[in-house]
C-alpha cells in the first residue's frame, strides 16, 4: 500500500511540474497494484493536489 500512495505521490509531482504523460504513467502504476485502497488513495490524491498543500508543501 505504501508503494502505491507513493506512486500516486510521484504522480501528483509530475503533474505539478507539467509532465502530464509521466503523471498518468504514475497513476496507471499504482491502480495495477496488487494492494490498494481506493478510499485511502483518493484521500492521498485529494490531499496533495489541495491548494493548501502545494503552499505549506512549497514553505519548504
Amino acid at each position: 500500500m505504501r508503494m502505491t500512495e507513493a506512486r500516486i505521490t510521484l504522480g501528483v509531482v509530475a503533474a505539478g511540474q507539467g509532465d502530464l504523460d509521466q503523471a498518468v504513467n504514475y497513476g496507471e502504476w499504482a491502480l495495477k497494484g496488487d494492494r490498494q485502497s481506493l478510499p485511502s488513495l483518493l484521500t492521498v490524491s485529494a490531499i496533495q493536489t489541495s491548494p493548501a498543500y502545494k503552499k505549506s508543501s512549497s514553505e519548504y
